[in-house]
Formats: structure tokens, sequence, C-alpha cells
């Protein structure tokens, strides 16, 4: 079943749920039946060099189809935005099309690299979130200053040693240890007793930092912007077309029952669709089908890194000399002969 209104400019569909409904008339003899149409649109964006949505193809499986129609002119850069989280669908479903002759020179968007192999690349690695025992062993051999109830203590990180200690209660625990070289000898402390520490080596602590702010960056990377360029003279019409995920539109339906008998009925059906997009839906043309294509996902967005086999490096034997089984004879009887004389 596929629905579709009639273009209709002055409806709109805000960011907001929104329900659109219409009326049919029905009597009695007649049967129940229902006719739904959707007049909703979504908005063309504030910037006239951006593309607005002129069709949009709403499935059951969880999926919706867009399209954005416009003209460009002459060699032309159209910047569009998505969630970090839709880039999967554009790179598998868009299509770009330049109608009048021009031709499309790509599209480029900020690379998604694996946090863990970004974090790797660090001289500190905190990946797999480290407690201050890890983190101390990590740094071994750097300069830190340790603060601890009996003062402060400066010097390079000897290493960190765990030891199981046995309460008079019969409970275990393992301690950790870190020891400095100092400029007074070998200093050690309880992990546990350090009040805080910080490190003296000023790239370290700049690296270490840097994977701070990667972490960070990570769980703020919501929107992600799609550079498509257009090369070409003169005005020319262009389309873009893409699938990304959106809620599974609804359907409820109302009946009016008649005061007296024999009076019409009304039969209501409403169809609910939530924009989950950053643009208000106004001026489009909007059809609700309700048979569910297969969809599936796939991540192309983040990059991806084959494990290639690890050859040895080829060597050669030096040559050894020939030895020959006889070879010292002569020496020997010369020697006897020379005994002899």
């Amino acid at each position: 079943m596929n629905r579709q209104p009639n273009r209709t400019p002055s409806s709109a569909l805000s960011r907001r749920s929104r329900l659109a409904t219409t009326t049919s008339a029905i009597t009695l003899a007649a049967g129940l039946c229902a006719s739904l149409a959707s007049p909703l649109a979504l908005a063309s964006p504030a910037d006239p060099d951006d593309l607005p949505v002129s069709r949009i193809t709403l499935y059951r499986s969880g999926v919706g189809s867009f399209v954005r129609e416009g003209a460009v002119e002459g060699n032309a850069d159209i910047q569009l935005r998505f969630r970090t989280d839709q880039i999967n669908d554009i790179l598998k479903s868009m299509v770009v099309l330049d109608f009048d002759g021009g031709r499309i020179e790509g599209a480029t968007y900020g690379s998604k690299e694996p946090l863990s192999r970004r974090l790797a690349s660090f001289a500190v690695d905190i990946s797999d979130n480290p407690g201050r025992a890890e983190l101390l062993e990590r740094l071994r051999g750097a300069r830190v200053s340790v603060r601890t109830s009996e003062g402060e203590q400066q010097g390079s990180i000897l290493g960190v040693e765990r030891q199981n200690v046995v309460y008079p209660q019969g409970q275990q625990e393992t301690r950790a240890t870190v020891s400095l070289v100092t400029s007074a000898g070998i200093w050690s402390s309880d992990v546990d007793s350090i009040l805080s520490f910080r490190l003296l080596d000023d790239a370290l602590a700049a690296e270490l930092n840097k994977a701070l702010v990667a972490l960070a960056e990570h769980r703020a990377d919501n929107v992600k912007t799609l550079d498509l360029n257009f090369q070409g003279s003169g005005q020319r019409d262009v389309m873009v077309g893409y699938v990304h995920e959106t809620p599974v539109w609804k359907t409820s339906y109302r009946l009016v029952m008649p005061e007296e008998a024999g009076d019409r009925l009304t039969l209501q059906g409403w169809a609910i669709v939530e924009n989950t997009t950053e643009e208000d839906w106004e001026d489009v043309r909007l059809s609700l089908v309700a048979g569910q294509p297969v969809s599936f996902t796939m991540d192309l967005y983040e990059p991806v890194y084959i494990t290639r086999p690890e050859m040895p490096v080829p060597t050669a034997a030096g040559a050894r000399p020939r030895s020959y089984a006889g070879g010292d004879r002569p020496v020997r009887q010369e020697r006897r002969c020379a005994g002899v004389l």
C-alpha cells in the first residue's frame, strides 16, 4: 500500500511529531473503507546554496528515502549535514546526478579513525581505561612528582610491583607498590597512599592531554558534514538521493457513529510520522509505504585495516671452506720424520 499526498506548501512537519488525517464519509450499506493522505513536507535550508528536500518515502522497515533537487551555477560546492550514525547509510545509498552536462567531482567527508587505533598512537595508552597502578606502570622510566601524606618525592619510575597481602582474618588483597629512582636512592610507596602525581616531562604530559582530548572529541562527534563538488558551466539541475534510518510510521483509526439511524458514519485514518532530522519538513511530497523492503546495516564509515602476514627477511649463510678427510696427513708425517731425526 503506497499512500501519496499532493504537494501542499502550506502544510509542514517540524521536528516535533505531527499527525496527518483525512476524513472519509461512508454509508453503512457500503461497508467500511478508509482513505489516508498525508500532506506533509520538508523545508529547504535557509542557505540558498543547499539543495532542498523535495521527496520523502518512508517505509515500515525503519528507513526513509530522501531526494534533494535544485540548481547549481558553474562550479559549486553543496554542504550537507548528517548525524554520525547516519553516515553508513548515506555512503551505501547516495546517488548524485547532474542533468545538464556537468559532472560530479566527488564527495568528501571527515574520516572516522577507530578510537582504539587513535589512542594507541599516543605515547601514553589509555584506551582500556587504566587505573593508577596500570598508568604508572605504562609510564615506566618517566620522571614524575609523587605526593603522599608524608611529603613529595621526585624521580623516575622504576616499576610497579604487585603483592598478595594476607590479613589475620584470612582475607587476601593484591596491593601495588611503585618505586622511584630518586637522588637519595630507591623510594617506594603503596599506590593507594598516593594523593596525586604529575608528569615532569612536558612532552609526555602533552601526549596524555591529547589522548584525553581525543576521548572527548569522540563522544561529542555527533554531526558530520558531507561536501558535494559539482563541476560544469552555466545553471544546471542536479539531484541527490539517499536512504537513512527513520522511525517507523504508524497508523490509527477513529470511527464516528451517527446520532440517528440511517445517517452516514465517519471513519478517520491517521498517519503518525516523526521527523527526527535537523530540518523542518515543508513543501515536500511525502509517500508512506506499508511494505517492508529488505534493509540491512553495513559499517562503511570506519576505516578497515587488514592484518598482513609477516615474512622473515631472507638471509644466506656464509660459505664454509671445503675440508678433506686426509688433508692433515702430510703434516703429521712431517712431524714424525722431524722427531726421528
